[in-house]
């Protein structure tokens, strides 16, 4: 009898304790391993660019400070205000925090985090994932994950990055479209449109509530988005309104099917020093007709910043992606050659730099975000990717610039985007 008490005893003492211990995965911004809790501080992949890769460690006030003057957010707020990282009252006595930051990523929809932190004798290990879809977006991606974990004082070390491929199904894929017209200038109204049209009738309905602001020789030309056969495809309007620079402009990076469901993404880009005439950035698209519901995702704000006085003056870019005329971004395979692709603007209006095995000089026109380039010398060595490099630069027509980021629109339809990093 006292045999059975003992060992129900200690049979409601094992269900008790496993009852009490908390579970794994059902809180998304705590994991646990064996060893170590953690919890995400943050973990995205736009907000907040880094031109290099980091991996820290922070168990003090001043290196929290000297990582925050490492970064800069390209988002704000609703109320106008730039959308800063904040870690808080930080208790350094007691927590620590880590970070990953990844660098700049040919497509958005490569994500990344912090997968287990697993303690030995010694040492502390950071283990980590970064997964590639195998159908991405075509913007550039920021991937970074910061934890909050128990202070510890061992060396923290981090292994190498695991990459894994996920396949595409029909929950998620990225959905191909055109531009019709993408401007701040041509179609003004003074309210946002968000508009989907997949009628003759929503067509017209659209066209109601705007107005050209192109005129030739003082005549009027009316606002028009070409010749849509609406029983094989739709189209997409995303108009901000009127803005307070002409300077500014829309873009739709990215249009995404997912359970169902469409989603529109937008981006509204504020340069630093603008025109002071007032803008309608409107982006209008084409793709094919379908029937799931399509919803717009909240546009993000993002702040070009300036170069300096004249943009492109005195500063120098090297070659590291571009987008074919699908929106694609690829990265040229390129690491395997000692040569360097980049481009040099100077004072003086010319320029010069390297393309493979070759070097070149040019003399520029950079006249608000326009841009023209015309070579004045090459030399002729064959090697991989200068003919293509040397080609998409002279048919430069156009330019952004983002944080560390310089984007050249060509007219070449293979590279229709060269995209650089600072030097």
């Amino acid at each position: 009898m006292l045999y059975k008490i003992i060992l129900s005893f200690a049979l409601l003492t094992t269900l008790f304790l496993g009852s009490c211990k908390e579970p794994i995965g059902v809180d998304e911004n705590a994991k646990i391993t064996q060893e170590t809790y953690f919890e995400t501080i943050y973990k995205g992949n736009f907000a907040f660019p880094m031109s290099e890769p980091i991996q820290v460690v922070i168990r003090s006030k001043n290196e929290e400070e000297a990582f925050l003057n490492q970064i800069q957010s390209r988002l704000f707020e609703k109320n106008g205000k730039m959308l800063n990282l904040d870690f808080g009252d930080m208790d350094y006595t007691r927590d620590m925090l880590i970070c990953i930051a990844l660098g700049p990523r040919p497509s958005g929809s490569i994500t990344f985090e912090i997968s287990s932190v697993q303690s030995t004798n010694d040492n502390l290990i950071v283990k980590s994932v970064e997964y590639h879809p195998e159908m991405g977006t075509t913007d550039i991606g920021y991937p970074m994950h910061i934890i909050k974990m128990k202070r510890s004082d061992k060396q923290v070390l981090f292994a190498p990055i695991a990459v894994v491929k996920t396949t595409g199904n029909d929950s998620r894929k990225s959905l191909e479209f055109t531009t019709i017209f993408k401007e701040s200038r041509g179609i003004e109204t003074e309210n946002r449109i968000f508009a989907v049209l997949k009628s003759k009738a929503d067509e017209v309905e659209f066209l109601s509530k705007v107005k050209s602001n192109n005129y030739i020789d003082g005549n009027e030309q009316a606002v028009t988005i070409g010749d849509i056969d609406y029983s094989k495809d739709m189209v997409i309007v995303a108009h901000y309104g009127m803005s307070s620079s002409g300077s500014n402009f829309i873009e739709i990076p990215s249009i995404i099917l997912e359970n169902g469901e469409i989603t529109v993404n937008t981006n509204y880009y504020i340069p630093e020093a603008g025109t002071d005439d007032i803008g309608h950035p409107v982006h209008i698209v084409k793709l094919a007709k379908r029937a799931e519901p399509v919803k717009f995702a909240e546009t993000q704000e993002i702040k070009l910043s300036e170069s300096n006085e004249n943009r492109l003056l005195n500063s120098s870019w090297q070659w590291v992606a571009y987008q074919d005329g699908s929106g694609n971004t690829i990265t040229p395979v390129i690491e395997q050659y000692s040569w360097i692709y980049d481009i040099n603007f100077d004072k003086t209006e010319t320029g010069f730099g390297n393309s493979g095995c070759n070097n070149y000089g040019f003399s520029y026109k950079a006249d608000n975000w326009s841009l023209t380039i015309d070579m004045l010398f090459t030399t002729k060595a064959n090697c991989a990717y200068t003919s293509e490099f040397m080609m998409s630069l002279e048919s430069a027509e156009s330019f952004t610039m983002s944080d560390d980021l310089l984007y050249i629109n060509t007219k070449d339809p293979n590279f229709a985007v060269m995209i650089f990093k600072k030097k």
